[in-house]
């Protein structure tokens, strides 16, 4: 039986189960690569510059991030757009986002998306810049709606669901949870602290509520899970929808 993925995670040395482990501005990328060089079968590393994370921003931080990206098997995250905490300009987040995708789509590489209230934005711009490639992408912490849902699947993507999945009076996101086609699932932490029993608690947690949500034996949803994250750790092509 395949192990949990947690398909969204940060930069700490707390990793009980494979995890795909985002970076979110140059000065964490250096870690993330010490953690992947000690932990190389629990940690798939992303580097990326995140919308919330644009302090100081210079344009060699893209420099700095292809040569993270051409020293090993990566992806490109923890990117994307934010007008919930828009600390930063919308034209600097999207110049941002765009620019980080073309590099993926150059390097050939998944990307992990952070998307809050701006989603006809953000498909757009994965539309103009990185579906055309043919590669997977993750739109991490998914609480949009049915039909956004149904967009982003249609278009390759994968959508991950968390923590807030185990909370009963959220019927809106189980229902979109339930809608989402299986092969198009991941499960998610989005923790940088915490023990490792507790982060395994929850993951777990998560999975045998998803589980349950679906009618499905936990122990095949996590196989079905375990395959969709290979299209990411293992460099496996999209499966378009």
């Amino acid at each position: 039986m395949s192990s949990f993925l947690d398909a969204h995670s940060h930069v700490k040395e707390n990793f009980p189960f494979p995890s795909i482990c985002n970076g979110t501005f140059p000065g964490d990328w250096e870690d993330l690569s010490v953690l992947k060089k000690r932990y190389p079968d629990r940690v798939f590393p992303c580097y990326g510059i995140h919308p919330w994370f644009l302090e100081g921003f210079d344009e060699s931080w893209f420099e700095l991030l292809k040569r993270y990206l051409a020293s090993g098997a990566a992806g490109i995250g923890e990117i994307g757009l934010d007008r919930a905490k828009q600390k930063y300009s919308m034209e600097l987040q999207v110049r941002v986002f765009k620019a980080q995708l073309k590099i993926a789509a150059a390097f050939q590489l998944p990307v992990s998306v952070h998307c809050v209230r701006a989603w006809g934005q953000c498909m757009e711009i994965l539309k103009e810049v990185y579906i055309p490639s043919g590669l997977p992408f993750i739109i991490h912490s998914f609480t949009g709606s049915a039909e956004m849902m149904q967009i982003i699947t249609k278009k390759g993507g994968y959508l991950t669901f968390g923590p807030e999945l185990l909370k009963e009076e959220r019927q809106k996101l189980r229902e979109v949870f339930i809608k989402t086609p299986v092969e198009r699932l991941l499960f998610e932490t989005d923790s940088e602290s915490g023990s490792k029993p507790e982060r395994s608690l929850i993951l777990e947690r998560v999975y045998e509520t998803g589980a349950e949500l679906k009618g499905m034996d936990t122990g095949t949803l996590r196989d079905i899970v375990w395959e969709n994250g290979k299209i990411f750790t293992d460099g496996t092509p999209a499966r378009q929808g």
